[in-house]
């Protein structure tokens, strides 16, 4: 992605229909996760709230964003003098179960909703996309698929796609999870993707996981002996065997219970993710897969290597920053948090836990932006010229495959139908 001290400020009307890297603005912006996967663009806007998160935000795309709220009417102002080519959103949401309706739902969360919805009414910028957790939108995971609940939807989701409906955009919402594009993370997420002009994007063929030892391998190598540990030394406050080992344990030695659909050897490297999916449920899982998903949050990540006799005399390292950005889809290249004053590694882990995953980003949003400047480019063409060439549509996207569209109405139910990706990994 080209820096923000390479490109010049909105451009004037004789710029218009320059060739030049996508404009692309963001509101909550986090330390800029989505922008690290896009190709060929430059940030022009960026709402954040967190200082500490807004200066990763500058570390890693050479911008010079002051922290702020997306509620202020500067950052409306500083948003539509962007005039940038695509808007992203990902909008908090701390208490689902109270945002099905307006009245009880989080005033915070509430306030950014009406940010974003607001922001898509007042600048309607060429292309958008949302991303959150499947909740957002009243997906509940059945038998192994992703179902829309209309009771489950939330009316923060419904304020936003309103504003998409009555601006006159055509989009879609997706089930989608980076674990069947290539990711080493199982980590499913609603993405919506709207135009204001064209068509959407074609969804790309899912193409399955990684395994998650394979992607972190050369970063575990140059890990030092020193900093291997005995499993057995994880101690709880009591003094007791910590949690998350005791609930490994159980699960290793019953093979029938299953994590993501894979059960849990004693043979194999664990990496165990600083949580629990439910009560009793390690999430952790063996290599030779994807990981479970990276939980938001001040967490320890573990990377667990059996010894002769199984987890009896294991021993453990600490999942780095670098090992997590891994995770994530993010490339190398893109600066991490470090260690925080005890040289722990709970900032990393809460701020890239809260990222959007570069699987996404590459086949969802990035799809978007190309069609943002294919039109720009398509201006800039003589009279008589013809339509842009393909290439400049989906430039080096092969293999992508043409699903049914949907037309929606304006000012309708805000609730599309779902295109869903292949299952959840079982």
């Amino acid at each position: 992605a080209a820096r923000a001290a390479d490109v010049p400020g909105a451009p004037t009307a004789a710029r218009a229909a320059d060739v030049g890297p996508a404009r692309v603005a963001s509101s909550m912006s986090n330390i800029g996760t989505v922008e690290a996967n896009l190709k060929g663009v430059v940030s022009v806007h960026a709402d954040e709230i967190s200082q500490v998160r807004i200066a990763q935000f500058n570390k890693s795309h050479g911008t010079s964003y002051s922290a702020r709220s997306i509620a202020d009417d500067g950052s409306l102002e500083a948003l539509r003098a962007s005039n940038a080519e695509h808007y992203h959103a990902s909008p908090v949401c701390k208490n689902f179960s109270k945002a099905k309706k307006i009245k009880t739902a989080d005033k915070n969360d509430l306030l950014i909703a009406r940010s974003v919805a607001r922001n898509i009414r007042e600048v309607q910028p060429p292309s958008v996309s949302i991303e959150n957790v499947p909740a957002y939108a009243g997906y509940v995971l059945r038998k192994g698929q992703w179902v829309q609940d209309e009771k489950q939807v939330t009316a923060l989701y419904k304020m936003i796609t309103k504003e998409l409906d009555d601006a006159g955009y055509k989009w879609d919402v997706n089930i989608v999870d980076p674990a069947n594009y290539g990711g080493a993370q199982t980590r499913p997420r609603m993405i919506l993707r709207a135009v204001k002009d064209g068509e959407l994007p074609p969804i790309p063929a899912p193409t399955g996981p990684v395994d998650w030892y394979t992607t972190l391998s050369d970063l575990i190598s140059q890990v030092p002996k020193s900093l291997y540990k005995p499993l057995s030394t994880l101690k709880g406050k009591t003094g007791a065997t910590l949690d998350e080992v005791r609930r490994l344990k159980n699960y290793v030695k019953d093979p029938n219970k299953k994590v993501l659909g894979r059960s849990i050897n004693d043979q194999d490297p664990i990496i165990m993710m600083g949580g629990s999916s439910s009560k009793n449920v390690p999430w952790a899982a063996n290599s030779g897969g994807p990981a479970p998903t990276m939980l938001a949050g001040n967490r320890v990540m573990r990377i667990v290597f059996p010894g002769i006799k199984g987890l009896e005399d294991a021993t453990f390292i600490d999942v780095t920053p670098r090992m997590m950005s891994r995770l994530m889809g993010l490339p190398d290249e893109f600066p991490v948090p470090g260690p925080n004053a005890r040289g722990g590694f709970g900032t990393a882990s809460e701020m890239l836990g809260e990222g959007v995953h570069g699987k996404l980003t590459e086949n969802f949003i990035q799809p978007l932006v190309d069609l943002s400047v294919s039109g720009r480019r398509s201006a800039a063409r003589a009279p008589g010229a013809g339509p842009a060439p393909a290439d400049l549509l989906y430039p080096g996207r092969p293999g992508t495959r043409e699903l049914p569209t949907t037309q929606y109405r304006g000012g309708g139910s805000g609730i599309p139908r779902l295109y869903r990706d292949a299952p959840v990994p079982q």
